[in-house]
């Protein structure tokens, strides 16, 4: 599947209101996760962080390259 999408600024209220509604169920209760380079130490957080530090480090980098072997020509 195929997306072309655009990041939007304007919609960063509309983000931390998710955020904020997700973490009033009670879902993120518990979650605990260690700070990176610091080990023994635990933070919580939401949805929002989470989200920002999983797509802050590349995956599959080899990805690109079975794409372009395959005849996709990407930019």
């Amino acid at each position: 599947m195929l997306h072309w999408e655009t990041y939007n600024r304007d919609q960063d209220q509309a983000l931390h209101d998710y955020d904020r509604a997700m973490i009033e169920t009670g879902i993120y209760e518990g979650r605990q996760v260690p700070v990176p380079g610091q080990p023994g130490q635990i933070e919580e957080y939401g949805w929002l962080e989470h989200s920002a530090r999983r797509v802050s480090q590349p995956t599959r980098a080899f990805l690109r390259q079975v794409l372009l072997s395959q005849g996709f020509e990407l930019k």
